[in-house]
């Protein structure tokens, strides 16, 4: 849930004076072409605008604007001369039951990955409170510490990380504490100051959290596993399972679907109710066992939430589908 897509819609419905119930569905269609044409998905870019706002609910009613945005966004986006990322996997075995328990085992770690990702934010968060109201300070201290990592570990951790991903997507083995190092730079460039999202660094973190299960098990396409892993660690950490399960089969073809399905539903499940997102809603419950106050946001709910922190559009328009529902 990028603040800039949304804040781009909600600033042309401000120039255009549009009414509320519309000003909601041009949000939406603003998220699904922002994550369609940075991604290359425009499909599960419209699927994540519509399943992203709510934690159990999908607003079919925007789900044919949402296609529309995704569609003309990644068709623009080519004609621009944007390349994409694709790798579609012709030896995935069909029905592999040692694949899929893998697939499943996977899903779990990803969900843990996904929820270490989420709570590493507040810890960064308070270690460096005594510096609140020092911002240059704080800025300085955040500084520091990618500096030291970039020198002294690798600087491919800093910045988007886009090569740790094409490797590990390409068959190449990644260093097992890659993902932990991703969280860890990433934590404390958002928490001190700097600017980006969460998405990019969720894809890398679960292509490599793929690629060590991948090794671990001595798996002969590591690729795969990678790939699995990408889309589990986003439908955990963002509550999407379907379209990051949609996801997998525009960037890695369908026959890696079965096994991502599982994965991404396991991982959806196995992180309860928390999100990388504050404002997502919780309309429906994971598991009836789990006692949780339904129609408020995570971030009311006691559930630890991360980013974004000024997320002030997304917040007014999910205040303002409480109030309406």
């Amino acid at each position: 849930m990028r603040t800039d897509w949304a804040g781009l819609a909600s600033a042309l419905a401000d120039l255009l004076k549009i009414n509320d119930h519309d000003r909601q569905k041009l949000v939406i269609c603003g998220i699904s072409a922002g994550f369609a044409s940075v991604f290359g998905t425009p499909i599960a870019g419209a699927l994540f605008g519509v399943e992203v706002l709510f934690l159990g609910q999908m607003l079919y009613e925007v789900l044919f604007p949402a296609f529309v945005s995704g569609m003309v966004s990644f068709q623009v986006s080519l004609l621009l001369g944007n390349t994409y990322f694709y790798n579609n996997f012709t030896v995935v075995p069909y029905a592999d039951n040692a694949l899929l328990l893998h697939a499943f085992i996977l899903g779990i770690l990803c969900g843990i990955a996904a929820l270490i990702f989420i709570k590493l934010f507040g810890l960064v968060k308070l270690s460096l409170k005594k510096l609140d109201g020092h911002s240059y300070l704080k800025t300085f201290v955040g500084g520091v510490l990618l500096v030291l990592v970039g020198n002294y570990i690798s600087d491919q951790y800093l910045g988007l990380g886009i090569e740790i991903m094409e490797a590990g997507l390409n068959g190449d083995t990644l260093p097992w504490s890659a993902a932990l190092w991703k969280m860890f730079t990433t934590a404390i460039t958002l928490e001190t100051g700097g600017s980006g999202g969460v998405l990019t660094p969720l894809f890398v973190i679960g292509t490599a959290v793929g690629n060590a299960f991948g090794n671990f098990v001595s798996a002969s396409n590591i690729a795969v596993y990678s790939a699995i892993g990408l889309v589990s660690t986003l439908s955990a950490a963002a509550n999407t399972p379907i379209a990051a399960t949609v996801m997998a089969v525009e960037l890695f073809g369908s026959q890696v679907a079965p096994y991502a399905a599982i994965s991404c539903v396991v991982g959806y499940i196995f992180i309860g109710h928390n999100s990388v997102y504050s404002s997502q809603v919780l309309v429906s419950r994971k598991s009836a066992s789990i006692a949780v106050d339904m129609g408020k946001m995570l971030s009311d709910t006691g559930q630890v939430r991360i980013y974004p922190r000024k997320d002030t559009a997304f917040r007014k328009l999910l205040l303002w589908l409480r109030k309406h529902q």
